[in-house]
């Protein structure tokens, strides 16, 4: 994917930009310390979860490719206006070295001859690395005897999970336990643990689906995933580049007269500051049991100046499945550079895609219709396909909706179903 090109060469700037040697060596400390770099410099925080998962320190797929908020911050951290300059720079330059290295090489004669050479010993230099590395792989993971049990995987907020473990054949001194939660204050959750320690626990008080991990020197050892309920729909007030995700966003419910929805007013009143540009975002976590490869979704909703919204105004769907995240981002007409669709493996934003029909009239309301299945995903707006295309991986089961305006919009009603099962989730709310 051209998006894959892009992050490989944002994280080989910044790599450098550091002057910290090659980030295979870097190490929790480093993480952390760029981290808080980043946040100081751009005021957007980027957690050293997903800077380990960027730079391949975590194991998550073929690779992790960030939402837009994290690819602006690391444009921003090397200068850039934001990713999508970052990324026509990218495109400037490496067409101006393709036709300079083009010229220079081409004019050797001894070029070909070099480079037959030159593939010869990259070959067998593969095939050493390969068996070198494959018996070392088995050496080393004869030598890691550890346990690792996490009693409960579901269960109502707040909650707190024990998790039991044995490190002490472990040979690293470097073993950590990550949560997978980001506090605004304290930071990410992630806590070194002693060898003479069997237990070490934490309490989710935000539900959510969490992936909790045993790493030692970078490298997962194992992992267990987590579902904190929700007792019902939640709504978080989130001010933009700085998403505080804590007790004190949380907008209190108030009485719904068939909408989801939170006023500009209410708001203000609670005490929210929204002159500056903000989200607002409704989460719902509970075991849906309907199959996120093979499920259909119907929404409507608005958003509008009237209801409190923000241009470009914005509707961004989460379906929050047990191995992947779904998503479909839809803008305000004129504004589809910032669209985007994610289903298993595969995505497709508006950076480097024509994706101007998954765009919405503001001012009046929008029926969103999704239907996947057969690793296809097919998208409907307002009763026209707007979007189709296959996809690549699973999703798994559906453990949560997210549903996020840029300002306030407002959310008619929502409608999932299982296409095999006719397993139902409906809310007019």
């Amino acid at each position: 994917m051209r998006d894959h090109k892009y992050l490989q060469y944002c994280l080989q700037e910044i790599e450098k930009k550091m002057n910290w040697g090659k980030s295979l060596s870097w190490k929790e400390p480093e993480f952390l310390q760029l981290s808080e770099i980043i946040f100081k410099k751009t005021e957007i925080a980027i957690s050293p979860q997903t800077l380990k998962r960027l730079y391949g320190k975590i194991k998550y797929k073929t690779y992790h490719n960030p939402q837009r908020a994290t690819k602006n911050a690391m444009a921003k951290f090397l200068d850039f206006a934001d990713w999508i300059e970052f990324t026509t720079h990218f495109d400037e330059k490496i067409s101006n070295d393709g036709q300079q290295e083009k010229q220079s090489l081409w004019k050797k004669k001894q070029f070909k001859t070099a480079l037959l050479v030159l593939s010869v010993v990259v070959f067998f230099m593969l095939i050493i690395f390969y068996f070198f590395e494959n018996n070392f792989s088995k050496d080393n993971n004869k030598t890691i005897s550890f346990s690792f049990d996490i009693a409960d995987s579901i269960a109502f907020v707040p909650y707190t999970v024990f998790v039991k473990y044995n490190i002490k054949k472990v040979p690293s001194d470097s073993i950590y336990l990550d949560f997978d939660f980001t506090h605004p204050i304290t930071g990410p959750e992630i806590k070194k643990l002693d060898k003479q320690q069997s237990l070490n626990n934490f309490t989710y008080q935000i539900p959510g689906y969490y992936h909790i991990s045993l790493q030692s020197d970078g490298r997962e050892l194992a992992f267990n995933n987590v579902l904190v309920i929700s007792e019902s729909w939640d709504s978080y007030f989130l001010p933009e580049g700085r998403p505080k995700l804590w007790l004190d966003s949380q907008i209190p419910t108030s009485k719904r007269e068939g909408y989801l929805y939170y006023s500009t007013e209410y708001l203000a009143k609670n005490e929210f500051d929204i002159n500056p540009v903000f989200y607002v975002d409704h989460q719902l976590f509970k075991k849906f049991e309907i199959d996120g490869d093979n499920f259909e979704m119907k929404a409507r909703f608005k958003n509008s100046k009237e209801t409190g919204g923000i241009t470009c105004y914005d509707f961004l769907t989460n379906i929050h499945c047990e191995k992947n995240l779904t998503y479909f981002a839809l803008m305000e007409t004129g504004c589809s550079g910032y669209s985007g669709i994610k289903v298993g493996d595969t995505e497709v934003t508006g950076i480097n895609a024509n994706l101007s029909t998954l765009t919405f009239d503001n001012e009046t309301w929008n029926n969103l219709h999704v239907v996947v299945k057969e690793n296809e995903v097919r998208v409907f707006l307002n009763n026209k396909l707007v979007f189709s295309g296959n996809y690549q991986g699973s999703n798994g089961k559906i453990v949560g909706l997210e549903y996020t305006f840029k300002g306030t919009g407002i959310l008619d009603y929502i409608h999932l179903k299982d296409l095999s099962t006719q397993q139902e989730f409906f809310d007019d709310f």
